[in-house]
């Protein structure tokens, strides 16, 4: 059974932590097998990929000038759209954060599903288990339920919010 109503290709908005686990080998070998693996499904054309300036901007802070410029490069080796900034994106990610789904210590994490929510995408694919994917299952359904209450309250569909492996049984 699917998690969500399949287009096809489905059109998600890539996280920061994604392009981390494509090149960490050793903490986490799985994410990194699952992440490589939603790579393919990109460059497949069974998944449309967008990323943010937000996201841009979090890579660019890497210190270490190797890492962050392949993470750079991934986003034109997978022909990536970045998505850029806005008034209601900045105004979604206010009100996530006034309602307590993300922490406004963690803004860039409120500015991602705002981001995806604006644009009107199917799913945040994420790594992100503290403030956006969460891992505990009733905390994760709660969570996605918040989102999605502000989302149709605010005139916007609601978003799934899923790992690699998880978009991966979609496509």
């Amino acid at each position: 059974m699917s998690i969500i109503a399949t287009e096809t290709p489905l059109a998600v908005y890539l996280e920061t932590s994604l392009f981390g686990w494509y090149y960490e080998t050793v903490q986490s070998p799985v994410y990194h097998y699952w992440t490589l693996e939603f790579f393919e499904a990109i460059r497949d054309g069974r998944v449309i990929p967008y990323t943010s300036r937000y996201v841009v901007r979090e890579l660019e802070a890497t210190r270490q000038q190797p890492k962050r410029d392949n993470m750079l490069a991934l986003i034109d080796q997978y022909g990536m759209e970045v998505l850029k900034l806005s008034e209601e994106t900045r105004r979604m990610a206010r009100i996530y954060m006034d309602e307590g789904i993300v922490p406004a210590s963690k803004e860039n994490d409120a500015f991602h599903i705002a981001t995806a929510t604006v644009y009107g995408l199917s799913a945040i694919v994420s790594y992100n288990f503290d403030h956006i994917v969460k891992k505990i299952p009733l905390t994760r359904i709660a969570h996605e339920a918040a989102i999605n209450a502000i989302n149709l309250r605010e005139g916007y569909q609601p978003i799934k919010i899923l790992t690699p492996e998880e978009i991966l049984k979609n496509v």
